[in-house]
Formats: C-alpha cells, structure tokens, sequence
C-alpha cells in the first residue's frame, strides 16, 4: 500500500528536478560516469542520472555508482 503513495510521489519530484530524500533543486554539476550519462549528487547524498530522452532524472542503479 505504501508504494501506491511513495512511487508516485518519488515521480513527481523526479520530474520537476527535486531531490526525492530531500526535496531540494537538483543541478547537473559536471560529474560523467563511465558510460557517459550525466550525474547530480545532492547534499544529501544522493545520486542521479539525467535521462536526455524523458528529460528527466532517475535514481542511480547499485551498479552504476
């Protein structure tokens, strides 16, 4: 029942650029990984990918950080 709240939600900050454990605004800040995929880290410490396709960002997969 959880998840019917919290994925959507987890959505929607993703969409408008929000960080998801914090809400603050995400910045692309330079950092590339090994594929090339852009990332923002948040202060909290999060990671994301910005996807150039959806325009939108993802959270980083445990293989990928």
């Amino acid at each position: 029942m959880n998840d019917n709240i919290i994925l959507p939600l987890q959505k929607w900050l993703l969409t408008h650029e929000k960080c998801i454990g914090c809400g603050r605004k995400l910045a692309l800040n330079g950092h590339k990984d090994n594929k090339g995929n852009r990332i923002a880290v948040c202060e909290c410490k999060k990671m994301f990918v910005w996807v150039e396709r959806t325009g939108s960002y993802r959270k980083v997969l445990n293989i990928e950080a």
